[in-house]
């Protein structure tokens, strides 16, 4: 056997066998290498979060009461299909919950106008005679 070919014939196209602790131990290097910070901020949102749900006081007036499941502004009835009538008062209740009271700084700005405005005409650029007048290198 004079060649490493002769020498390595066998082991031709195998890998190398795995080691799963090196490759264990790379990715935890890799991980906190790479991603270690951002692991640190989500524990910390974590904990604030936490922190919040934990400081915030339960109001019983506040919580729902799931046996009530049908509201008293509205009772149900079986009718023959919706009138027009029914879909008006649905949709009027839609448009007055989307235009609710804003109580914020944005309620006092003025409105963007809705129309872009025109720029001023002006006259075209003459490259026509530029590009006429090129005759090459």
């Amino acid at each position: 056997m004079k060649r490493t070919y002769d020498l390595f014939y066998h082991d031709y196209g195998t890998f190398p066998e795995l080691n799963s602790e090196t490759d264990n131990l790379w990715q935890t290097i890799k991980l906190k290498s790479e991603y270690g910070d951002v692991m640190k901020k989500v524990n910390e949102e974590k904990k604030k979060k936490k922190e919040e749900l934990l400081k915030l006081p339960i109001n019983p007036a506040n919580v729902i009461d799931r046996s009530d499941k049908i509201n008293s502004s509205r009772t149900l009835a079986v009718t023959a299909g919706t009138t027009k009538t029914m879909i008006e008062q649905e949709n009027a209740e839609l448009i007055a919950s989307d235009h609710s009271e804003d109580n914020t700084i944005r309620a006092l700005l003025p409105a963007r106008a809705s129309v872009m405005t025109k720029s001023k005409w002006h006259a075209p650029w003459k490259l026509y005679r530029v590009i006429s007048g090129h005759t090459g290198w």
